[in-house]
């Protein structure tokens, strides 16, 4: 989201994708123009918490079937629009 806005903008991740962050931990940082970061911002955030949510609820998913033969798959599909 914020390459897309400003090629200038650098985004350093402190967590790697697939790994659990604790709570109150830095993820990652954002360095720019403070005008292309406030335009992106919202977005960006907006993004990220729909993935994390869907990553919290498929780990749950996950430890729900725990112990059994049943397995979570990803059907791969898209919203539409």
């Amino acid at each position: 989201v914020f390459k897309s806005l400003d090629k200038n903008i650098k985004v350093k991740k402190w967590v790697a994708d697939g790994c659990r962050a604790r709570k109150g931990e830095v993820i990652a940082e954002v360095a720019g123009s403070l005008a292309s970061i406030l335009q992106a911002e919202r977005v960006a955030l907006n993004l990220f918490q729909r993935m994390c949510g869907i990553a919290t609820l498929t780990a749950r998913y996950v430890e729900a079937v725990r112990g059994t033969k049943a397995i979570i798959l990803d059907t791969r599909k898209t919203i539409p629009g």
